[in-house]
């Protein structure tokens, strides 16, 4: 059995079967995992532990056991009843097998962590999205000392603006939205770090806010977990004559709405390029790759372990930065350099 331990008050947490509990290698099959420990990250077949980092990702269902933020295992409801899942707070010290393990922010939004694996005296730092710049909803992202960095996502194309300066843009956009026309604009989202953002944007906005129901439930759960009190009334069946009404894309583009060219929208996203109708803001982006160089480098990180989702120029990009790369688009397995 392997015990996942709270080092601080030296007590078991969670019991999970392993074989080793020492990180030799990494591989990476769908998403990284460390061999001989039962620790895989976003997108591994058959994690045994599974690291929940962010509110982007998704869980599948025949997930067992899992281990993430307080906020991000509450949003997992009753789904939690047929998981081992432990909740564990920001820069909380605890240990599975021989390894000292914390979740830190990673500034992705609330509850979204990246996790440092101590071993050896030896320092890694998973993380599935990070951003520097300071959020407008939870934390900022945590900067430290580490020698190996393992990046999981798809930086952004360029430098993202930083979320307060798109605030006062999309608050703009809203007044002068509301005061020409006799319906509430939409503002639609494609990702969970979109929404956050612009629920901190709309937090200082003088009309109602509305949410679509799977907007809604999702920011209900965070607001119960932090201890909020809830600005935001769901939305029923009928489109409001008057506030703001935030919705995911993908609802809104296959949604009756849609097809009402009277709703003026505003869209929230990563690729704005991409969108509709309406006025294009950049919100929810991660670090783009000079950025994410830059933050290793600060870091202390000596070896980057990347993912085929960041791509070869990334890779590129961080070898001539002078760091170690290791960088496949097929499965390998790599030994640690521990």
């Amino acid at each position: 059995m392997d015990d996942i331990i709270d080092k601080k008050l030296d007590q078991h947490l969670i019991f999970l079967r392993s074989a080793d509990k020492r990180p030799r290698s990494i591989v990476y099959d769908k998403g990284f995992k460390l061999p001989g420990t039962p620790l895989a990250f976003n997108g591994s077949p058959n994690p045994g532990l599974l690291f929940f980092s962010d509110l982007n990702m998704k869980v599948k269902a025949r997930t067992r056991r899992i281990i993430g933020s307080d906020i991000t295992i509450a949003t997992l409801g009753n789904r939690r009843q047929h998981m081992d899942a432990i909740a564990v707070s920001y820069e909380r010290l605890f240990k599975l097998g021989k390894m000292d393990l914390r979740l830190l922010p990673s500034g992705m939004g609330p509850g979204a962590a990246m996790l440092e694996i101590t071993f050896k005296e030896k320092k890694i730092l998973y993380t599935s999205g990070i951003r520097t710049t300071a959020p407008l909803r939870g934390p900022a992202a945590h900067r430290g000392q580490w020698d190996i960095m393992v990046v999981d996502f798809v930086p952004a194309l360029s430098r993202p603006p930083a979320p307060r300066t798109m605030k006062p843009r999309l608050l703009d956009a809203i007044k002068a939205q509301a005061d020409t026309t006799h319906v509430a604009p939409a503002v639609t989202y494609d990702s969970a770090t979109a929404l956050f953002d612009v629920v901190g944007a709309l937090s200082d906005c003088a009309y109602p806010l509305w949410a679509h129901r799977q907007s809604y439930a999702l920011l209900r759960e965070v607001a119960i977990c932090a201890g909020e009190k809830l600005a935001v009334k769901r939305l029923n069946r009928r489109w409001p004559v008057d506030g703001v009404v935030i919705i995911p894309k993908d609802a809104f583009l296959n949604s009756d709405f849609a097809t009402n060219s009277q709703i003026p929208t505003c869209h929230c996203e990563r690729e704005t390029d991409m969108s509709p109708r309406g006025e294009h803001f950049r919100f929810g982006e991660p670090e783009h790759v000079s950025g994410l160089i830059q933050f290793a480098r600060s870091c202390g990180v000596q070896t980057v372990f990347l993912s085929p989702n960041a791509g070869e120029s990334c890779a590129h990009a961080f070898q001539k930065a002078g760091f170690s790369v290791y960088f496949s688009r097929i499965p390998r397995q790599l030994k640690l350099p521990l």
